[in-house]
């Protein structure tokens, strides 16, 4: 049986969770607890290494990929295997707000459509088998589809606002609904991952620091219990002062993170690394990878300028758009714009898209943008190299040597589609 967690926002928010895989990661520690490094063919290559400093805290570091040829490199099928959206006159196949997808050990997909209020179960195939959900405020029914993820034997958890959580089985049976810890420092808390027993939720706390960024706290919370562990503290955003409020600033480091099993992994977009944090034992792991961001150039300057008018076009008033005379621009981009961990343990890096106005979370869709590519990082942290992502594709899970996402045609209707990951010698 497959469970899953459904989370509903009071506001539809755009989703940014994942998971990283438990078992590698212990393996790993232990190799290294045992005199062995731990590190597995990912780390083949002279320019990465392994150290653990005075703390325990193992650092990996790599100068260069370990792809060296380009026969060793993965790549991405070019013509997806499974396409919901490509039937219109299908009324399955009709999606309205895609949330999260999440692809299932049978083969099948999850897809979490927050505009029609529902969880939709299709099979390997992307034949439609069954919804779960509608709107509503009552047990299994939602305001408004956030996210959605999936525990180990495939239970599913969709996110119900800063409030509560769903859960339903693979086939769609509802199971209950788990309110969430309370608000913190009268923020509401965000719901950004579930551990791979589905016995704790990764819940978000933002409060805004006194110096030149946000503070995001992440903590556990016990499903049953409500018991809370703080899992880490970081720097968020990049801000500056303003008589009204703490602004971000365009183009300026902003945190990204993601979830697998009890291990939290993070960047904050101030540096090439990414910090991870075990439940039980705080920061456990750095992976640290030789790249500079891009510079900020006049025409990024620009691009902002465009959306800073748009926005205050749509509301004259918006007192969070940025003011260019009230801040200075950093010398260089981040270079981190969100993380995914797949089923083998490897973790997937989206690079800073070159096009982006100053803020990914407010690029708007467009069809014919470059491909990303995506950095990939070995089991053992090692970095591996770059991968090509299909075209166009808004990637929102990497399980089972698929990639799966969000892909829009020229009429701006939404297909979920499956791509095959080909990984050379295996």
């Amino acid at each position: 049986m497959q469970i899953f967690i459904a989370w509903r926002p009071q506001r539809p928010t755009a989703a940014a969770v994942r998971y990283w895989i438990h078992l590698a990661l212990v393996a790993a520690l232990s190799a290294c607890a045992n005199g062995n490094t731990g590190e597995g063919s990912d780390l083949a290559s002279a320019a990465q290494e392994s150290v653990v400093d005075s703390a325990g805290i193992r650092i990996v570091r790599s100068s260069a990929p370990a792809w060296a040829r380009s026969a060793e490199a993965w790549r991405i099928d070019t013509t997806p295997v499974v396409d919901i959206g490509s039937d219109q006159t299908d009324p399955t196949q009709q999606l309205v707000r895609v949330a999260g997808v999440r692809r299932l050990s049978d083969g099948g997909l999850a897809v979490a459509d927050a505009g029609l209020s529902e969880i939709r179960f299709y099979d390997s195939r992307g034949v439609f088998l069954r919804s779960a959900g509608r709107g509503g405020e009552g047990p299994g029914e939602f305001t408004g589809i956030r996210s959605v993820y999936r525990c180990r034997s495939d239970p599913m958890v969709a996110s119900d606002g800063d409030r509560r959580v769903n859960i339903f089985t693979s086939s769609g049976a509802f199971v209950r609904t788990v309110p969430v810890v309370p608000r913190l420092q009268d923020r509401p808390l965000g719901i950004e991952g579930v551990s791979s027993d589905c016995q704790w939720i990764l819940a978000r706390g933002v409060s805004t620091a006194r110096d030149s960024a946000s503070l995001v706290t992440l903590y556990w919370s016990e499903l049953r219990t409500a018991v809370r562990d703080t899992a880490a503290t970081f720097r968020g955003m990049e801000t500056y002062s303003n008589p009204v409020w703490p602004k971000a600033v365009p183009y300026g480091s902003w945190a990204f993170w993601t979830v697998r099993g009890t291990y939290v992994y993070v960047n904050t977009g101030e540096r090439a690394e990414i910090r991870v944090y075990a439940h039980d034992r705080g920061l456990t792991r750095i992976l640290r990878w030789a790249e500079d961001g891009e510079p900020v150039t006049a025409a990024d300057r620009e691009r902002f300028e465009y959306l800073r008018q748009r926005l205050l076009k749509e509301d004259p008033r918006r007192p969070d758009v940025p003011d260019p005379s009230e801040f200075h621009y950093p010398e260089r981009k981040p270079m981190v714009a969100g993380l995914i961990t797949d089923d083998d343990g490897d973790l997937w890096v989206r690079p800073y898209p070159p096009d982006a106005p100053g803020f990914v979370h407010l690029m708007r869709p467009e069809r014919g943008r470059p491909s990303e590519k995506w950095r990939v990082f070995g089991p053992s942290g090692g970095w591996l190299g770059r991968v090509d992502m299909p075209p166009d594709l808004e990637v929102m899970d990497i399980q089972g040597g698929f990639v799966a996402g969000v892909w829009r045609d020229e009429l701006d209707v939404q297909h979920v589609r499956l791509y095959r990951i080909v990984r050379p010698g295996q």
